[in-house]
């Protein structure tokens, strides 16, 4: 997790270093800041060598109080900017709102399922509660 130099897009996704950059360089973290393209981006590929990642035995997860994650960036002007965080983003005391899973939903389904098909399905969801059988979403989730 912690290879600044992915060789590949799997390799890329399990990068701390990779994603960092990625999301500084490129302004996102969606299935586009790994593939071939930004592989070989050299902005990128500069910015992830320069990331360094440490562990910090104080930062115990057992510990409710400390905070579970830091981030820290130096810039070039000598400036420090610095956050931390006790609640994964995601958790359900920082949820990820709807239409930001709706959107990722969508664009990681419809180069399988089409638009139209990958649309049904988040329909079909919405209104889980009136399906009468879970297979008609299941499906759905068929290209």
């Amino acid at each position: 997790m912690s290879e600044p130099a992915p060789t590949s897009s799997l390799a890329a996704r399990f990068s701390i270093p990779w994603a960092v950059a990625a999301s500084i360089v490129l302004g996102r973290t969606d299935p586009s800041a790994f593939d071939e393209t930004a592989l070989s981006d050299p902005r990128v590929r500069d910015l992830a060598r320069r990331v360094v990642i440490s562990t910090d035995p104080a930062m115990s997860p057992r510990l409710v109080d400390a905070p579970t994650a830091r981030v820290r960036i130096v810039l070039r002007d000598g400036r420090t900017l610095e956050e931390s965080t006790t609640v994964v983003r995601g958790d359900a005391l920082s949820p990820v709102p709807r239409e930001e899973i709706t959107a990722k939903f969508l664009a990681l389904t419809s180069p399988a399922l089409g638009d139209a098909q990958a649309r049904k399905v988040v329909d079909a969801v919405a209104e889980i509660d009136t399906l009468e059988d879970i297979r008609a979403l299941t499906e759905m989730l068929l290209p």
